[in-house]
């Protein structure tokens, strides 16, 4: 089973609770009127009439600080943080897959887009991961399914999510992958990574206190199209891969320069002081400046 969770501008935003893949609900709503009526509040007769019939429907849950609906603490925290675009990562008690900065034609008073956030936490990881990975590798495919299901509902004055529609998506896109994407074992916390037009990592993830090392996989988006980055050279727990199975850059043949040598000397570096130096917050953020130039250096010479 997979819950499902948005952070969505109805009103302003909110945190709600979707529901879960094992519902068999064709669509689910949310309307703030709809507390005020159950309490006797008077409205006209169209509006009247729109929620008696939404008093009949499954409701999405508004989620509030004395309610979070079993979201973990890691996956609030990860949720506030910007600079990717999607990252499939483990917090308490399972595994989270977040998209963000979604549209769907939404706009606000002053004609801007009004992006929102879907979150997807499950226990198992081999659902998870082939959910993560078809996401990170067909982003556009996927938002525009998320895109399409949740809207404004006119009719009945409310937001609706079709989640009959979204849930056979999703346990097709399982069941279709299931050995294409292959499930990956790796006891890092942050599994797949889609930057946000970023070419460095580190900014990233030093903002939820981890490090490059602590990633598996990363991806870059440049708003049309993703490219598959690389895997970290340095693993941070080795018991990940075999030193024989680690992955090395890809340099031709007998033809290794002193600048792909350079190159390399200085990933593995970056890995060594990430994994050996870390005492303090202060030294954290000396260490992202130096990994900052390093990055530089790095680039230059490729």
């Amino acid at each position: 089973m997979i819950e499902i969770y948005s952070y969505y501008s109805v009103g302003g935003y909110k945190d709600f609770y979707i529901g879960n893949t094992d519902d068999a609900y064709d669509s689910v709503y949310y309307s703030s009127f709809l507390p005020l009526f159950m309490n006797g509040e008077k409205f006209d007769v169209r509006t009247t009439s729109q929620l008696e019939h939404l008093l009949h429907c499954p409701q999405m849950e508004f989620l509030t600080n004395d309610n979070k609906r079993r979201l973990p603490a890691t996956a609030v925290k990860t949720e506030t943080q910007g600079g990717y675009k999607c990252i499939f990562r483990e917090v308490e008690g399972g595994f989270s897959l977040i998209i963000r900065e979604i549209e769907n034609g939404a706009k606000d008073e002053y004609g801007r887009p009004i992006p929102f956030l879907f979150q997807f936490i499950g226990k198992d990881y081999k659902e998870m991961s082939i959910l993560s990975k078809y996401v990170c590798e067909n982003l556009t495919a996927f938002e525009n399914l998320l895109s399409k299901t949740i809207h404004y509902n006119a009719d009945y004055n409310a937001l609706e999510c079709e989640l009959g529609k979204l849930n056979s998506e999703i346990k097709r896109i399982i069941q279709e992958n299931s050995e294409k994407y292959v499930e990956e074992k790796t006891s890092r916390r942050i599994k797949y990574l889609l930057l946000a037009n970023k070419t460095d990592c580190s900014p990233v993830v030093a903002k939820l206190g981890l490090t490059v090392n602590d990633v598996y996989r990363v991806y870059a988006y440049d708003g049309t199209s993703i490219t598959y980055e690389r895997r970290f050279i340095q693993p941070v727990h080795p018991n990940d891969v075999k030193p024989e199975e680690q992955e090395r850059p890809n340099l031709p043949p007998n033809k290794k320069t002193s600048s792909d040598i350079f190159m390399f000397d200085l990933t593995l570096f970056k890995g060594w002081f990430l994994r050996f130096m870390q005492d303090s917050p202060e030294d954290n953020e000396d260490i992202n400046k130096i990994l900052e130039h390093i990055n530089n250096i790095i680039i230059r010479h490729k």
